[in-house]
């Protein structure tokens, strides 16, 4: 098998084990194991790195049986948060989860914003609810946009200069070039 094979296979079972915690709970290693059909040793290995990184966290629950004891593992919310755009026609929400998905924080414009307004509202936002070395530190780890009714991403390019020219791009590249991390679109009827 190719290396870039082994590279994609464990970063979906990297992603299959997140995903295990994220809609089962705390959960020990022998436990994701058995939830998701992988070896316990490749789940230890994974389970160290994801550790490491600081995705997740031990619990600090023991649930002691007849062999060792068994630590629940959990999602890191410390790790970082999940911006997420809600951009409709009547205004936008910018609102923030942390890694389990819980909101905790938001803030909402009841007026229609044009992509450069947008992406204006959406910085000043972030740099309100965050200090430059938050974000530095990777607080943010990504951004949802989540175009309303019958939006369209194309409806809010930016106007962007590089000093020497301008050009019109997708809020979403603005995003990825202002904060440097992952941006995902999606539409939907309803939030």
């Amino acid at each position: 098998m190719k290396k870039t094979g082994l590279k994609e296979m464990k970063r979906r079972n990297r992603e299959m084990l997140i995903r295990t915690i994220l809609e089962k709970g705390e959960l020990s290693r022998i436990e994701l194991a058995h939830e998701t059909q992988l070896s316990p040793s490749t789940v230890s290995a994974l389970v160290g790195e994801l550790l490491e990184e600081g995705i997740l966290a031990e619990s600090g629950q023991r649930a002691i049986t007849a062999g060792r004891s068994r630590t629940a593992l959990d999602i890191n919310t410390e790790y970082g948060c999940i911006a997420v755009v809600n951009i409709g026609r009547k205004g936008a929400s910018l609102d923030l989860f942390d890694m389990c998905l819980n909101r905790y924080n938001g803030k909402v414009s009841e007026s229609y914003l044009s992509g450069n307004e947008l992406l204006v509202a959406i910085t000043a936002a972030v740099f309100e609810l965050f200090d430059s070395a938050s974000l530095h530190a990777g607080k943010v780890a990504g951004f949802g946009l989540l175009f309303q009714e019958d939006m369209k991403a194309s409806e809010f390019n930016v106007m962007y200069s590089t000093g020497f020219s301008s050009a019109s791009i997708s809020l979403r590249e603005a995003l990825i070039t202002q904060f440097r991390v992952p941006v995902t679109e999606e539409y939907s009827q309803v939030y």
